[in-house]
């Protein structure tokens, strides 16, 4: 909890937009998981907010929404 783990199969940009984001989230004092696994799907999720139940998806701007992001995931996208 509240360790960041990366992935080197992702981008580098990925993995740097994800550290900023748990950063943020745990400077609001929110507790969370990275590369956790999401219980209603059973897909493997960026991040995790224990706090409020939030998952989180970081993906390239250039990539759409597909089936893998339902509304209830918050996509965040960075540019490269």
């Amino acid at each position: 909890m509240n360790a960041i783990f990366f992935n080197v199969k992702n981008t580098k940009e990925h993995e740097l937009k994800k550290a900023e984001v748990a950063y943020d989230l745990m400077k609001n004092k929110e507790k969370i998981i990275t590369e956790g696994v999401d219980n209603k799907s059973g897909l493997r999720r960026d991040l995790i907010s224990l706090s409020t139940g939030e998952v989180y998806e970081i993906e390239n701007s250039k990539t759409k929404r597909g089936h893998r992001h339902p509304k209830e995931i918050n996509v965040i996208y960075y540019d490269t």
